[in-house]
This record gives structure tokens, C-alpha cells and sequence, in this order.
């Protein structure tokens, strides 16, 4: 993996990172994430207080956020596949694998 940690005058860190495709773990590129002075100050104070790098916190946050919001958005996959006549299974694989839902619609 490749990270990225450029600090501008106003000690903004831009985080961006790469990861290399493999079998086992789906490649995913954050790119530069922008956020607020306010927040990217205490992110970099807090990942610094946790004797982590950035990189390995931006993936913890998001690891988090997939666990605590992952039920409710289950129930959005179902009711977007009901809506396109697809299961839940393949409502995620096409969605996982960038396709447009809308397309289902205009072929009916």
C-alpha cells in the first residue's frame, strides 16, 4: 500500500492511500479526503493520542461505520431490489460492482 500524507501552511493533512489488489482483500482508494480544519486537526491529535497511523485509523473509522450502520442499510437493499424485481444478492453484487439499478427499470 501506498500513503500519502501532504501538510499544507495550515497543517491540513490530505489522506490518501492505495491499496493493492488481492484475492482476499477487495482493493478500495480513499483519495484525498477533504475535511474541515476542525476535524482534520482533532483526527490527527486523536490518531496520534492512539499510537496509530492515519492510514490505519481512516480504515478503523470506516470498519466502524460499515459495522454500526450495516442493519439499516439492509433494509434499503431489500426494498431497492423489491423495487428493480431482483433479489437483495443481486441488488448488492450489482451495486458493488458499479452498475446503474436504473438500467433494470428502462428494460421493462
Amino acid at each position: 500500500m501506498t500513503e500519502n500524507l501532504a501538510m499544507s501552511g495550515s497543517q491540513r493533512d490530505n489522506i490518501s492511500y492505495t491499496s493493492v489488489m488481492n484475492e482476499k482483500m477487495p482493493s478500495f482508494s480513499v483519495g484525498t479526503i477533504p475535511l474541515g480544519d476542525h476535524d482534520q486537526d482533532w483526527f490527527v491529535v486523536m490518531t496520534k493520542l492512539a499510537n496509530k497511523s492515519l492510514r490505519a485509523n481512516v480504515a478503523n473509522v470506516i470498519t466502524s461505520y460499515v459495522h454500526k450502520r450495516k442493519e439499516e442499510y439492509i433494509v434499503i437493499l431489500e426494498y431497492t431490489a423489491e423495487k428493480y424485481g431482483i433479489t437483495p444478492e443481486e441488488c448488492f453484487e450489482r451495486l458493488k460492482n458499479g452498475e446503474d439499478l436504473d438500467s433494470l427499470a428502462k428494460g421493462k
